[in-house]
Formats: C-alpha cells, structure tokens, sequence
C-alpha cells in the first residue's frame, strides 16, 4: 500500500523510465546514427554494385558512401564528454551483466516484465532481489528487502547504501552523496571502478530532474588513463571504424562475384 504523499508503483516507474532517457539520450541517439549510418552504407555499396560495371568503381563508390555516412554519424563524439559517457555506458552495462551472471547465475533481465519475470522464477534469492523491486518502483518491498538481508562485507555494505539512496531519489527525495562516496573509500580499487560508475549514474539523474546536464558528471567518472572495459564500446577506436567502413563495401563485393 502507497502511504500518504507517496508516489505510487506507476508514478515511479514513469518516472524511471523518463529520468533514464533524459541521462542517456544523448548516447543512445550517436549509437542509433552509427547503425543507420551502417545500414545505409551497405545498401549504398549494394546498389552502387548494381548499377556500376565496373566492380572497383563500385566498390570505391560503396565505400566514399559508407565513410562519408560513418563521418557524420560519428560527428558529435567530438566533444570528449560524450566519448566518455559513452565509454561509462559500455562499460558500465557489462560489469553490470558479468557481476549478475556471477552472483546470481542468471542472465540480467531487461525490462519491467523480465524483471517481474525473474523476481517470480526466483522467489528465494538473496543477492538482486532489492534491486529488481527498486527498479520495478516497488519500493515498500524494496525497503523490506534490503533489511532482511545480511550485510557481510564493504562491498554489500555500498550496495545497500546504494538502493538506499536510490529508493530516496525515486520518491522524489534527497540523496546523500557524501555517504555514498564516503563507503565507496572503503572498497578496494577494483571495485571502487564500478562503484564510482553507479554512483556518478545516480547523480547525473539527479540532474536531469533539475535540468542539469548529465555528460559532465558522466564523463568525470571514467579514468584518463584506467581500465575501460570496451567490448560494447570497440566503435570508439579507429581501427574499428575502418573495418566498419569496408564491410558493407566488401560484403557487395562479395555479392557481385556470386
């Protein structure tokens, strides 16, 4: 039962959904050109392929096509704070999925239906519970979860801190950051990558709801020079540009000589 004041299952969820898209939008929307610019590319080099004889004039044709495409599609990576949140994006989503699947053994579901999903397949488990009823807006369940569970270590200690200030920030409240940063020095370096991580992503949607620019804080998490897990974010390097900008050239030429 929603108690007096506070926002329902729905009303969290809305907002949930609307704080998380006003925090990445920017990201999802250079990820989005650099897949049309993609597609465009490899029908460019296939009807380049079609019309033109020749098939190294097509294939040169395909490929100005595909780089001009990939150029503009990656135009706005030149402000470093969107290369960076891009990269805390990348990386932040598959320490995510690895730490789940460690813990849980599970694959991280996405959506409020497969979290509902897995919450109703996995009635007994510990670790993600709370987390699954924070992010589905149940937050009285949350609550209660998140005291049930026995706190062992510095790590799991930050994590309820965490939900904690999550909860608080999907009711509308206030969230303490320098209690947060403050168990964050507890951790070990390792883990304090991740954890600086989920914390900057609660502050910059902190900011949305104020109107606050989001990339700053985003870009101020990611080290200069620390370990970047880009296995989501190999688009980012130039040696990954060039072989995205001579596959759909190379696949019509394939094509042609069927």
């Amino acid at each position: 039962m929603v108690g007096e004041g506070q926002p329902s299952v729905d009303e969290v969820r809305a907002r949930i959904v609307r704080v998380g898209w006003n925090t990445w939008r920017p990201v999802v929307a250079v990820q989005r050109r650099m897949l049309v610019a993609g597609v465009v590319g490899l029908a460019a080099a296939a009807v380049a392929h079609l019309l033109v004889a020749d098939w190294l004039t097509g294939t040169l044709i395909g490929l100005g096509i595909t780089v001009a495409g990939l150029i503009v599609a990656s135009w706005p990576l030149r402000d470093h704070r969107l290369r960076a949140a891009l990269e805390l994006y990348s990386d932040h989503i598959a320490l995510e999925r690895d730490e789940w699947k460690l813990f849980t053994g599970t694959k991280l579901p996405s959506g409020f239906a497969a979290m509902e999903r897995w919450l109703d397949e996995n009635p007994d488990a510990e670790h993600g519970r709370a987390a699954m009823l924070a992010g589905l807006g149940r937050l009285d369940e949350a609550e209660a979860a998140i005291a049930s569970r026995p706190v062992r270590t510095a790590q799991e200690h930050f994590e309820r801190e965490l939900l904690r200030q999550q909860i608080a920030a999907n009711r509308g409240g206030s969230v303490d950051f320098v209690a947060l940063r403050r168990e964050m020095t507890l951790l070990s370096l390792d883990e304090q990558r991740h954890r600086r991580e989920c914390v900057a992503i609660l502050e910059a949607s902190v900011a949305t709801e104020t109107g606050g620019d989001p990339l700053p804080i985003l870009a101020a998490a990611i080290e200069p020079d620390g370990p970047v897990n880009r296995r989501a974010a190999w688009a980012l390097t130039p040696i990954a540009w060039l072989v995205l900008a001579f596959l759909p050239s190379w696949a019509a030429l394939m094509f042609s000589l069927l």
